[in-house]
């Protein structure tokens, strides 16, 4: 059997796409934008977007997010508004949340905290963890309404529950004031998961006995592994523990070595009785 090849797959949904069919126009747009199949043509790529755009939410968002970012001329966010609106009327949750950032940093429009939090909370209904997130990071910082710690849990635990890491990161960093056992959970959880700000505030549990039991080599363990993230702070502290786990060990393999001295001393004698 024949392999299709990217050409060839262009060529199927060109002309699907030249016959009117919707979801073709996206296929050739997003071909033209991968450079696959055919050259890579940002130009083209919008106008088969522009076909596709008032009745496919995907083509609506890429087509946004190539003027959002700039990527033909410099970043127009009026359009990139219009098309993330036409995305979102098309139920497609990425662009609610992009309108939610537009809204929150006034972008194309002006700045309005109550409309970023609204198309927030309808993209987090969707399952946008990045919504949900943001939405935490809202209320844990009043940000256009009053501070509301059990909201931004909320939010957080439901970004979290969905795998985030970042939102068990800063359920954790909630948590620590009122459960701590609950915040370590979390934070290993996300340090697991390769989070570099989750394995260093772990490590800092560790060293302290915060949520957990004092253990200055899983401390010292985690400090690392932030640190070959890039974490400075974690450098630093790799500098400053890294001695004191070694002495720490050094004693305890002396500890060890005296203590079976004295084991073999009491098992020293023979048991025989002597005539």
């Amino acid at each position: 059997m024949q392999q299709t090849t990217d050409y060839d797959e262009m060529q199927h949904y060109l002309k699907l796409a030249q016959d009117g069919d919707t979801d073709a126009q996206f296929r050739v747009g997003l071909m033209f934008e991968d450079g696959k199949g055919a050259q890579q043509n940002i130009q083209e790529c919008i106008q088969w977007y522009q076909l596709a755009a008032t009745k496919h939410a995907q083509a609506a968002y890429n087509l946004a997010s190539i003027y959002y970012l700039g990527r033909v001329v410099a970043p127009d966010y009026k359009i990139a508004h219009k098309y993330f609106s036409k995305a979102a009327e098309l139920q497609n949750e990425q662009g609610m949340f992009q309108l939610g950032l537009m809204h929150l940093f006034g972008q194309g429009v002006e700045q309005d905290f109550e409309k970023s939090r609204a198309w927030f909370e309808r993209a987090a209904k969707l399952g946008s963890v990045s919504a949900m997130n943001n939405l935490g990071n809202i209320y844990r910082s009043g940000i256009g309404t009053h501070i509301q710690i059990e909201e931004a849990k909320k939010y957080y635990r439901m970004a979290a529950d969905k795998g985030d890491l970042c939102a068990m990161t800063n359920l954790a960093t909630v948590l620590l004031q009122t459960n701590q056992t609950e915040a370590f959970d979390w934070y290993l959880q996300a340090a697991k998961g390769g989070f570099e700000n989750a394995q260093y505030n772990l490590a800092v549990l560790y060293e302290e006995g915060t949520g957990t039991k004092l253990n200055l080599q899983q401390a010292l363990y985690w400090y690392k592994q932030a640190a070959q993230a890039g974490n400075i702070e974690a450098k630093e502290a790799v500098s400053r523990l890294s001695p004191i786990v070694q002495n720490q060990q050094q004693n305890d393999k002396q500890q060890q070595g005296q203590n079976t001295q004295q084991s073999s001393a009491k098992k020293g004698g023979c048991g025989c009785i002597v005539l």
